[in-house]
């Protein structure tokens, strides 16, 4: 295709002018598409993202491309970008364009195939309204488009969150791991107040999106080598080290800290900070501040702590919390209920200690991680922790975060507003994997699949030594249909977490099955019956039943389909299978109408496991009748994406035989 010098300013030297897309007439300065008999505005970044795939000799942007040209912050850029496009494409096609003059290319990024032209003065001044004629007219126009230009350039290398090697601003990214600090007195307490004002300092960095911050989980596990800075750094994949010690002498404290270069190993910043003992958080204040200037970010917060984690805590509880959040952190089953132990009894200890009760509500609601208990049972006491924790502190991210995922369980709020809030909280936590998870297991159980994997895979990078981390992080890849790359994620992690391929390895079933593999689906429920852990043993118990199913979706027996379905209903019904997976099973075998019918009931049982189930990626065929809309109808998510216009992943797929939008409009009509 023939590229125009439009947009990116270090392509052309030329102004950008009108240009044809296809049949459509486009005028960067007045963002108007304009067909035959139609005019359509657009949203300024929409004429931006067409302006730049219109610069490109193949039409061809990568996602990165598009966002770091178009975006002044990394926040919040990779649904902008899918939001853009799906504008994009709708705004070309009422301009007479064809729906698929954008084209996705898989895991890259975005073409635009239509042809693109430059306009003669003639055909540019057919619109209404607008007349080249004259000189003073098109200088006129011509200095409107340069201003566009210097603007959108402006804009394009503000400082921003970064998130790659180099950030939008072109500044190499800065990726800060604080290392546990040392303690230089006798007194084993002191031991526990250093290691716990380098994970205030964490925290307080992590809240800052012009940096990325290691979470404490993956930093803390290097507390006894620090002798190899370099080789802590190359593992944890970070640029920056903060490290330092702790000396408290009478009613004072003493803290030296070191900011260090990783490659060079210099120490590029240092500072000695003395406090008050009860000046505890001023100290994390001061040291995050200063770190932050020495690299040169803005260490400004919008969301500034409340009084409630600004007061030095009693010392009991205090211990106390510092076990019960370590246990809390380990991330297993085994932990969990003493961690709850702690943290219930730290924050009855001193019932203004604010973050007590909020990782209580938070280690409340992780339950259901590993039973399948009802997810709505721990809701009661996680309320009530999280809303003692903000009374304390009103921007308690956790405490945020366990009132979003309380309201989410129970539909307390519409599907809209419980969005926003993830995403308000994801605002003041950029640098937090449990809210990079959360925000994710939302966006995957809305259907938008592959933001989910974007914020894992941040999540997974933020805290690389984590096995819930990687867990997550595999498990959506496949649920997103990256099954290479969960595979490949999984296998990088065989030898120190064996059992997280169990996550991607249980929905080798459906695939096999979709694909009409009958002999390779029994020969896999014999395998992966045989393996460890809480799916396989699930497995083991059902494998006499999954193979006859296998048998009668082989062969159409449709009496012994029943006999078989009524089977794989009870066991559901006593847990020993889940609802969700009977559903796929029965969808990829072909059994549309009974797959359709438990899905209604899942959904009116508001069926938590369920949510989500229906983007699978097995589910391709099952998603191509335009019926499944009733159960998004349903569940709310239908109206959800009328009003935001942001649409399912699916909705994207070529070879959908339905429009998403117009499929949701006349149902909603009806």
């Amino acid at each position: 295709m023939q590229s125009i010098g439009v947009h990116m300013p270090d392509e052309s030297k030329d102004p950008p002018g009108p240009f044809k897309v296809g049949s459509v007439r486009v005028y960067p300065a007045r963002n108007l598409f304009a067909g035959e008999s139609n005019e359509v505005h657009v949203e300024p970044r929409v004429m931006d993202l067409l302006c730049a795939l219109a610069s490109s000799p193949s039409g061809m942007k990568s996602r990165d491309e598009l966002i770091d040209s178009l975006w002044a912050s990394r926040f919040g850029a990779d649904e902008g970008l899918t939001r853009a496009v799906s504008r994009l494409r709708r705004a070309l096609q009422k301009a007479g364009g064809a729906a698929d003059d954008i084209e996705t290319v898989p895991k890259r990024g975005y073409r635009l195939v239509a042809a693109v032209t430059p306009l003669s003065e003639d055909d540019a001044g057919t619109v209404a309204g607008l007349s080249t004629r004259g000189p003073g007219r098109h200088k006129a126009l011509i200095a409107v488009a340069a201003a566009i230009i210097v603007v959108i350039a402006a804009t394009t290398f503000r400082d921003a969150f970064v998130s790659g090697p180099t950030g939008a601003n072109g500044r190499e990214e800065i990726v800060l791991a604080v290392l546990p600090f040392d303690s230089q007195s006798a007194n084993a307490t002191d031991n526990h107040i250093a290691a716990a004002l380098a994970d205030e300092i964490q925290f307080s960095l992590a809240k800052n999106n012009s940096v990325s911050v290691i979470a404490g989980g993956s930093a803390f596990r290097f507390r006894d080598q620090k002798e190899d800075l370099k080789a802590v750094a190359a593992a944890l994949r970070a640029t920056h080290i903060v490290d330092g010690a702790l000396r408290r002498n009478e009613d004072n404290i003493r803290v030296s800290v070191n900011l260090i270069e990783a490659t060079s190993e210099q120490i590029i910043w240092s500072a000695i900070v003395e406090h008050a003992e009860e000046d505890i958080f001023a100290i994390r204040d001061e040291v995050a501040m200063a770190i932050l200037a020495e690299l040169g970010r803005d260490g400004s917060q919008e969301c500034e702590r409340g009084t409630g984690q600004s007061r030095v805590p009693d010392p009991e509880a205090y211990a106390t919390y510092l076990q019960g959040r370590a246990l809390y952190r380990d991330g297993t089953s085994a932990n969990l209920e003493r961690a709850i132990t702690y943290l219930d009894s730290a924050a009855k200890t001193d019932p203004l200690f604010a973050d007590a009760w909020a990782t209580l509500a938070m280690a409340e609601l992780n339950k259901i991680q590993y039973d399948y208990l009802n997810p709505l049972e721990p809701v009661p006491a996680a309320r009530r922790a999280a809303k003692r924790a903000l009374e304390l502190s009103p921007c308690s991210v956790d405490a945020r975060m366990a009132m979003a995922i309380a309201d989410w369980r129970e539909r307390s709020k519409p599907v809209a507003a419980s969005v926003a809030e993830f995403r308000s909280i994801l605002a003041d936590a950029p640098n937090s994997p449990t809210v990079l998870a959360r925000m994710g297991m939302l966006y995957h159980e809305i259907g938008q699949l592959d933001d989910a994997v974007r914020l894992f895979a941040k999540g997974y990078r933020l805290d690389p030594l984590s096995a819930n981390t990687a867990a997550f992080y595999v498990w959506m890849l496949h649920m997103a249909g990256q099954r290479d790359e969960a595979v490949a994620l999984a296998s990088a992690n065989q030898e120190r977490w064996p059992w997280v391929k169990n996550l991607y390895e249980v929905q080798e079933l459906p695939r096999l099955l979709a694909a009409g593999q009958y002999d390779a689906a029994r020969e896999w429920i014999h395998e992966f019956a045989r393996q460890e852990g809480p799916r396989p043993t699930q497995i083991y118990e059902a494998r006499s039943l999954l193979t006859e199913f296998v048998d009668v979706a082989e062969t159409g027996n449709e009496f012994g389909y029943r006999d078989v379905l009524a089977r794989m209903l009870a066991a559901a019904a006593e847990n020993r299978l889940t609802y969700n997976y009977v559903f796929e099973l029965l969808a990829v075998a072909g059994f549309h109408d009974d797959a359709m019918q438990l899905a209604r009931e899942r959904i009116a049982a508001d069926d938590f496991w369920f949510r989500g189930t229906l983007f699978r990626p097995a589910l391709t065929q099952f998603r191509s009748d335009p019926a499944v809309f009733e159960l998004f109808a349903m569940n709310g998510l239908l109206e959800y994406w009328l009003m935001s216009d942001e649409w399912p992943d699916f909705c994207e797929d070529p070879d959908l035989p339905y429009d998403c939008r117009s499929v949701a409009v006349d149902l909603r009509a009806y």
